[in-house]
This record gives C-alpha cells, structure tokens and sequence, in this order.
C-alpha cells in the first residue's frame, strides 16, 4: 500500500509539473531500497515520475526495477517506462529489449510509438546500442504521421519577425536526424532552426517548466526538455 501510494503521489507531482522535496526523497529513497518485489503499475509511476521531475533515479535500482515489472506490465505502460529509463539516462540493454518487446506487442497508440522512438534514438545515441529496428519505426511513424505538430501562434510571430530580418534562413518544426545514422527517425523535432548552421531556438511555454519549491529561485525544466538539451548539444546543435 505504501508502494502504491507513493507511486500516485509521485505520478500526481510529475503530471502536474511541480516539485516537492519531501515527495521526491521518499521516491527516491524507496527506488534506491530495491524492494524484492513492486507492482508494475507503482514502477510506472515512481519511474516516470521522477524522471519527468529531472531526478537521477539510481542506475541499479532503475534496471531492477524496470525488469522485475516488466512482466505485469501493459504495452503503455511498457513504453512509458522505456522512455523514462532513456529521460534519466539509464541504459541497461536487456532491461530495454524487455521492454521494447512488451510495448511492440502491447501497443500502437501514437504518444507509445513516440516515446518508444525516443528511447530508440537514446540508446543510439547515450547507450551504444540499438534496440528494434529503427529504420521499420522510422517509415512506419512517418506513414502514421508521427512527429506532426500544431505550430503555435507565438512561435509564428518569432518565425515572422526573424524572416524579417534573415529572410530565407529559418525552418519551422525541422527534424535534426535526417542527416545522422539515425536516418529518418522522427523521434524529435526544434521549433526554429538555421541547419546549415545548426542554430535552433524553442518557443517554449510553461508545460516545459517545473514549479519549483518555495527554498528555490531557479527556473527548472522539466525531465524532457533537459533530455532534449543533451540530445541537441550532443548532436554539436546550439
């Protein structure tokens, strides 16, 4: 009961955007017990919620985890999962082929392929390895549309006023990965971006931030906006 508690506290903390102290120490302290056995529902949200929340999940405690749920889990779930290991920076191969399995057969909606594209493109990227086949997502997420984004109306208002100034320069919603060994993979797009000069700005609101506590006056991002960032500067992109 403790377990499941916290695993909605935490959950509710993430979904909301907001970060508290006292939460995030139990998650982490509980996560970092690595109790014998967890629901795979309580994994979902201990896991999903702190790395939306941007915090270090112990390396261990997160591959045990995410393997000793595995097996309860739905393909959304799985998936989820997958995505959050690869948020945190938590690479354990087997732990993803699991997981990658349980979401392939369990799964189809478009925010699941999305985040499994993610992770695939995470354990390229950070793990050294590949899980699934990414150019089969690559052409299937296309043909599904995936990646498709409303652009908002600030974000055209930034777009107008630079095609002012450096007309012909910048391209809306482009996708870094069409010129990398990760193929076509739709996994992540920029707002604005100068390829040629691998320059792109993020017209970002506040579902990108965390409220942060009342000791603090930083302005944090959330788990996958920071995640974004590595990915980006990774990619020699400013």
């Amino acid at each position: 009961a403790e377990g499941r508690d916290l695993g909605n506290l935490v959950y509710a903390a993430a979904y909301a955007g907001v970060r508290n102290v006292g939460i995030e120490r139990r998650a982490l302290s509980w996560s970092s017990s690595i109790p014998p056995s967890s629901d795979s529902n309580v994994v979902h949200n201990v896991l999903w919620g702190l790395a939306t929340l941007g915090l270090q999940i112990p390396a261990e405690a997160a591959t045990y985890l995410a393997r000793e749920g595995a097996g309860g889990m739905k393909g959304e779930e799985a998936a989820s999962v997958l995505w959050s290991l690869c948020v945190a920076g938590r690479f354990d191969q087997e732990a993803f082929e699991e997981l990658w399995e349980k979401a392939e057969k369990g799964t189809d909606s478009a925010e699941s392929r999305m985040q499994m594209l993610q992770a695939q493109m995470g354990a390229k990227m950070f793990g050294g390895f590949e899980v699934g086949d990414i150019e089969a997502e690559a052409d299937g997420a296309m043909q599904r549309g995936e990646g498709n984004v409303n652009v908002s109306r600030m974000q055209r208002q930034v777009t107008e006023a630079l095609e002012k100034k450096m007309p012909g320069v910048w391209e809306m919603e482009h996708y870094p990965f069409s010129s990398c060994d990760l193929g076509g993979l739709r996994a992540m797009n920029v707002d604005l971006a100068w390829p040629d000069k691998k320059i792109c700005i993020e017209v970002q609101g506040p579902s990108h931030y965390l409220v942060s506590p009342p000791s603090t006056d930083r302005i944090i991002v959330n788990g996958a906006t920071a995640f974004k960032r590595r990915v980006l500067e990774a990619m020699g992109w400013k």
